[in-house]
């Protein structure tokens, strides 16, 4: 990976998610471009929002209850004529 130094490189380290296992010298300098960039933290923040929004999503499928009044619904909309669009 080359170095992150700019916009372009930053966004595409960020969204690959390359932070974690990056030498320390590609860290510092991603980090000083965050601090001066507010588009690259405006980005990095959007990714951010993007994976919790993910994990909750996740989260919310996961549970049964959830699961079964989502069928529920279905269900009756289904069974009471209001299926289809229009």
């Amino acid at each position: 990976m080359s170095l992150p130094v700019n916009c372009h490189r930053v966004c595409l380290w960020l969204s690959r998610g390359e932070a974690e296992d990056a030498s320390w010298p590609a860290r510092i300098l991603a980090a000083a471009h965050l601090a001066w960039c507010p588009h690259c933290r405006r980005y990095r923040l959007q990714l951010e929002l993007i994976g919790d929004a993910a994990r909750l999503s996740r989260a919310h499928l996961a549970d049964p209850e959830r699961v079964r009044d989502l069928q529920t619904r279905i269900l009756r909309r289904l069974l009471s004529g209001g299926g289809g669009p229009g």
